[in-house]
């Protein structure tokens, strides 16, 4: 059975980020009312159903489960194979209306469809026509990152410009987000998400995929992500800043956030090479063979050029609450909790979150937010917490 405790959310005073920086509360959470009882490998995404229900990826043992806090029992959701209602690599998971649930499933973008008890449906077809403006062209398959309450979805074009008269397709220096309502079957542009000067950014080939294979720690990449309502916030890192377009299109930007720069020091290079050293999924082909997703250990390659300073924030950290909080997960040092700047729609620095070290939010539901929670054998455990509230 899950074990239920009481709320903790406990007000440790005023917080200043740096000496210019403006006084917030800090809330704790300390506690969960919920935890499940059974651990994960490695959750890679969730999404909590209108009763209580959750739908957990394990991107490690490539499962998918539906869990019951309540009575705590695991229900498996489909299986893994190539066939109908299956999923080859189970990643991540977004919301549609009435408790209706899309997987990514498949290193090729398959899109599964589950339904409110938990069973597998049809693969969504979600391919758009070329888009009519060049900065929003994307590659074939349109790839989801975000879904809004309405199902809408959200992805980030290449940032490469085509030319109609043979001339090779250029860099650009923003890229298209591009939503594509499902009912309609409309795609537009909602906005540009600047993108930061980088020498090693190309296009690979004639595929249109731009990547920049430069190896370093840390990088500080910028992010944007999509609230319940269509909102987009959009965290940058020099300075660090967030910038919010509402679900009118009116663009809010926000003001610099004042914190204090972590410097790099042993212990934390200590970490990330004992991050970079555990085993990861990934997919291997072999010539002649058939692809296969399993588990991958590399040799940890060091660096060439240590970054003096960490960023503001972790680029995958960046979510937005259903109370409109952008939830932004700063950089800490080597041993401290873990700790999330909330940020409201103008851009504005309210409050602070602080978990226990080895823990960090993974999602959000009907006033609850979910936290992973590692031990010391790296098991994953899902609690639930109310959404903090001042």
């Amino acid at each position: 059975m899950p074990r239920r405790h009481g709320l903790s959310l406990v007000l440790t005073g005023l917080c200043a980020a740096s000496a210019a920086a403006q006084s917030v509360p800090v809330v704790t959470l300390s506690r969960p009312v919920a935890e499940f009882a059974e651990p994960f490998s490695e959750i890679a995404s969730i999404r909590e159903l209108s009763d209580g229900r959750v739908i957990v990826v394990d991107g490690r043992e490539l499962t998918v489960q539906m869990i019951d806090f309540r009575s705590g029992n695991a229900q498996p959701v489909g299986r893994k194979g190539p066939g109908p209602g299956e999923y080859e690599w189970p990643q991540r998971l977004f919301g549609l209306p009435g408790d209706t649930t899309v997987l990514q499933g498949g290193a090729g973008g398959r899109l599964l469809v589950i339904t409110p008890d938990g069973t597998p449906g049809a693969f969504l077809d979600i391919d758009p026509p070329a888009a009519a403006d060049p900065r929003a062209r994307v590659t074939p398959r349109f790839t989801p990152r975000f879904a809004d309450a309405r199902g809408r979805l959200y992805s980030q074009a290449q940032p490469i410009r085509y030319f109609s008269d043979g001339r090779p397709p250029e860099l650009t220096d923003s890229a298209a987000i591009v939503r594509l309502d499902r009912a309609t079957e409309k795609r537009d542009t909602v906005g540009y998400m600047p993108l930061r000067p980088d020498p090693t950014r190309r296009i690979a080939g004639s595929i249109g995929v731009v990547f920049a294979p430069n190896y370093r720690p840390w990088p500080a990449w910028d992010a944007w992500t999509v609230g319940p309502d269509g909102r987009i916030a959009m965290v940058f890192n020099e300075p660090y800043r967030v910038n919010v377009i509402d679900v009118t299109g009116v663009r809010v930007n926000g003001q610099p956030i004042p914190y204090q720069r972590v410097r790099v020091d042993e212990a934390l290079k200590d970490e990330w090479r004992a991050e970079q050293a555990r085993p990861r999924m990934a997919m291997t082909a072999r010539r002649g063979g058939p692809a296969t997703i399993g588990l991958v250990k590399s040799p940890v390659r060091e660096p060439g050029e240590w970054p003096e300073f960490l960023p503001a924030f972790k680029a995958s950290g960046v979510s937005v609450a259903p109370d409109g909080m952008a939830w932004v997960q700063r950089m800490v040092a080597a041993g401290a909790p873990l700790e999330y700047d909330l940020i409201d729609g103008r851009g504005r620095l309210v409050r602070k979150v602080r978990l226990p070290r080895r823990s960090h939010v993974i999602g959000f539901g009907t006033g609850t937010v979910y936290v992973v929670r590692m031990d010391d054998d790296d098991l994953q455990y899902l609690q639930r917490h109310p959404l903090p509230r001042l």
